[in-house]
């Protein structure tokens, strides 16, 4: 496993849509998605670091905490981007990949009712490269290391 997961980080995962659904994404709304890829920004600062966020983010939680929770009972998670460190940069990732021109936001307020973002979920239709992920992630404005791990990679 790898080690850097059980520090404190920001992270964004990768979930696949492989068909049209509409999600009701608890009080915030009705999501409806077309099939193609998401990318759902967060952070872990709390006891066991990301590798405690993302042990429950591997498994569907049949009583949802988080926006995300709802996505992830119709959608496997098929990767995850993390670096670690003190500062969060799920904020800055956020309005980063709010930016790029392959990815549009299909709810507003999505993962973002702690914070003045305008989301944290964002969709492609087409598959990103990874690299191409980890050098958005990794621009002038958050200069970090950016991993990618695959769920086989993910042994938490």
């Amino acid at each position: 496993m790898n080690a850097r997961l059980h520090a404190s980080g920001s992270y964004v995962l990768l979930i696949k849509l492989s068909d049209p659904t509409e999600i009701q994404v608890g009080a915030l709304g009705k999501l409806e998605l077309q099939r193609g890829w998401l990318f759902y920004v967060g952070s872990a600062f709390g006891a066991g670091g990301i590798a405690g966020r993302l042990k429950h983010h591997l498994q569907p939680s049949r009583r949802p905490r988080w926006h995300i929770d709802y996505v992830r009972l119709h959608a496997p998670l098929m990767g995850v981007w993390f670096a670690n460190g003190q500062r969060n940069l799920e904020h800055q990732w956020a309005a980063t990949l709010r930016g790029h021109a392959a990815l549009s936001e299909p709810m507003q307020g999505f993962g973002a009712s702690d914070c003045r973002c305008h989301t944290h979920l964002f969709f492609a239709s087409l598959k990103c490269h990874s690299e191409d992920i980890v050098n958005v992630l990794q621009s002038r404005r958050t200069s970090c290391a950016v991993d990618f791990l695959s769920p086989d990679q993910l042994h938490l």
